[in-house]
């Protein structure tokens, strides 16, 4: 029977147990109603983050332009992981003249090639990220709906933080999927977030 103040949920009996030198298992014990620690838990310092087993990632993509074809990089979670993850933020690019890109959510999203994210934390080590970065070409934009739409000037990278309120997050071969907007155009696309194991009521 869980006592009142009980933390539950397997991410932040993580970050206290170690954060706290906690001893025991879970559930994290309550603590004293007279002396309190404050933790705000989802907007920490990411040191701890990586407490709760929270996986920093970036990736890059870069594909040719294909004729008559939208070319596009996405991120990707694979099937089957149990886990969430993040895009933070996107970095996109543009040569000789301006272009316009749309980043869109898509479900099971072809993809042509795939590569594993790089690890992006510094000190302790946590369990390498699963994220995936993918090209793909397609005679219609791929993915299901467009999250934004924006234009790079000419020579120029642009980096954009992500909306949350528009797509949150990627899970279960859900993707996010930066295309140009026209086609015969070539895109070079960094990504870079986090990731982390969901929680049993966040499986069901």
């Amino acid at each position: 029977m869980a006592l009142v103040n009980e933390i539950l949920a397997q991410r932040y009996n993580a970050l206290l147990h170690k954060l706290l030198a906690i001893r025991g298992a879970e559930p994290a014990p309550q603590l004293s109603p007279d002396i309190q620690a404050v933790i705000v838990l989802e907007e920490d310092r990411f040191e701890n983050l990586i407490l709760q087993e929270t996986s920093a990632w970036v990736g890059f993509g870069s594909i040719g332009a294909s004729v008559g074809n939208f070319t596009a990089v996405g991120v990707v979670m694979p099937a089957n992981t149990g886990k969430f993850s993040v895009v933070q933020a996107v970095l996109v690019m543009a040569s000789a003249s301006a272009v316009q890109y749309t980043i869109r959510f898509g479900s099971n999203t072809t993809q042509d090639t795939t590569t594993t994210t790089t690890q992006r934390e510094f000190g302790r080590q946590v369990q390498a990220p699963v994220t995936q970065i993918f090209t793909t070409t397609a005679a219609a934009q791929p993915g299901t709906a467009t999250l934004m739409n924006v234009t790079v000037p000419a020579n120029t990278s642009l980096v954009i933080p992500i909306n949350f309120t528009l797509g949150p997050a990627i899970s279960f071969s859900n993707s996010v999927v930066v295309v140009p907007s026209v086609v015969n155009l070539a895109a070079n696309v960094s990504f870079w977030g986090y990731e982390r194991a969901a929680e049993f009521s966040e499986r069901t």
